[in-house]
């Protein structure tokens, strides 16, 4: 079991980032079919399965007492009620027009395709790409299906995160608290890449300080190839460039693994933006073209610096949007 366990710390991160980069190339060079799809959904249910060891050794090592039962059991009470959303028709707005049609294009075509009438192919999608494995076997049902797995993969990272530093039981009820978030439970099994990009973002992070303290490259790996799938989700995520540069910076900085870190980290995000450029004639689509110029003017900005630092200053309201959003939008 203690081998089972250090085998999931240092390799679910990397499953996921590795089966990311293998979508892409796939699906870049128009070879997707119905058995790879199947490939990544098992190896999804691989990190599922580790997760399971995880769960029952770190129950088996604490003591249960009233309170961890109690919340043992709203936690798996609340895992099925948000499973039952699954097989509900999909409804969520930016779902519908924005990644549904960009997944089923890709999934009509096998492959990464570009439709000028679908603007968001131009964007960065590892987190479209993700739901194109259950689009491609159950339609809109199995994309829903991966977005709950990744809901299932965000309560484990939270936990490890929390263990690393607080109690059992504390951890515990944060994990819980995160599950009952009104934008969690909502993207729980929606088709939408916010919880995709947040596992990926705490993956990075989480393998990021392990690395510092046990010195293990496998954890520096890890942490490198989230970190370039988190940058290659969606354009936004860039506002947390500074934030990630600093950590790397304040961690990394005494040696060599700091250009590692970044020369995997952009290794893996810059095809997407690679692939803006080679369409649209810009790294981040439409940002310096001539389309989006009357669009920013209807927006009531001045021109694209301040458009730029509306958006960048947006980035850092979104963790108090995540605790205080009411309406799913």
């Amino acid at each position: 079991m203690r081998m089972v366990m250090q085998i999931k710390n240092e390799c679910i991160g990397s499953v996921l980032g590795v089966l990311a980069v293998l979508l892409f190339v796939f699906s870049t060079f128009g070879i997707l079919s119905i058995p790879f799809y199947v490939f990544c959904l098992f190896a999804l249910f691989f990190c599922l399965i580790l997760i399971l060891f995880s769960a029952v050794r770190a129950i088996s090592r604490n003591e249960l007492n009233y309170f961890h039962a109690a919340a043992l059991v709203l936690l798996i009470f609340t895992i099925i009620s948000h499973s039952m959303q699954i097989f509900l028709p999909e409804t969520s707005f930016d779902a519908l027009w924005y990644h549904l049609p960009s997944v089923q294009a890709y999934v009509m075509n096998n492959k990464l395709s570009y439709d000028s009438t679908l603007y968001q192919t131009l964007y960065p999608q590892y987190g479209d790409l993700f739901f194109m494995i259950g689009y491609g076997l159950k339609g809109v049902t199995g994309a829903r299906f991966i977005s709950f797995l990744f809901f299932l993969l965000l309560m484990h990272i939270t936990f490890l995160s929390l263990r690393s530093k607080l109690k059992f039981s504390t951890s515990l009820l944060g994990v819980l608290t995160v599950a009952l978030f009104q934008v969690v439970s909502w993207q729980s099994s929606t088709v939408y890449v916010d919880l995709i990009s947040t596992v990926f973002f705490l993956w990075s992070l989480y393998s990021l300080i392990r690395f510092q303290a046990t010195q293990r490259q496998a954890f520096l790996f890890q942490s490198a190839l989230c970190s370039g799938v988190f940058f290659g989700v969606k354009f936004i995520n860039l506002g947390f460039f500074p934030l990630v540069f600093l950590i790397s910076l304040g961690l990394l900085w005494k040696s060599k693994s700091f250009l590692f870190f970044w020369a995997l980290t952009l290794a893996v995000a810059f095809p997407w933006y690679l692939r803006s450029w080679w369409y649209s004639g810009s790294l981040m689509y439409p940002i310096g073209t001539t389309y989006a110029e009357p669009v920013i003017k209807q927006m009531g900005v001045s021109g694209w610096n301040e458009w730029l630092l509306l958006r960048f200053t947006h980035i850092w309201q979104l963790p108090a949007e995540f605790f205080l959003h009411s309406d799913g939008y």
